[in-house]
């Protein structure tokens, strides 16, 4: 399993685990779980599309030279902000 992978497994059991302490009722925590993955999802699907704005989620090439020299993101990055942290980068 790849470390992109594995890094996001890792963070839907993080959140399944803060749901389930604060519900204390699996249940309700698996579906409030649901819940919050499929927002995630949507907004992940409105941002490629760009959703009107003209933000468009970064390019691989974007995200494998952050990735490179070591920044951390979410997979929701737009171009623009990838570009600026790669600007900021090169500034230094």
């Amino acid at each position: 399993m790849n470390t992109e992978t594995q890094e996001k497994i890792d963070a839907y059991v993080a959140l399944y685990d803060a749901i389930s302490v604060k519900t204390g009722n699996e249940s309700i925590s698996l579906v409030i779980f649901q819940e919050v993955i499929k927002d995630m999802r949507m907004k992940y699907i409105a941002r490629a599309h760009g959703n009107g704005t003209g933000l468009t989620l970064a390019t691989e090439k974007q995200k494998e030279y952050l990735r490179k020299i070591g920044k951390s993101f979410d997979e929701s990055l737009t171009k623009k902000d990838a570009s600026a942290m790669i600007q900021a980068e090169i500034k230094k």
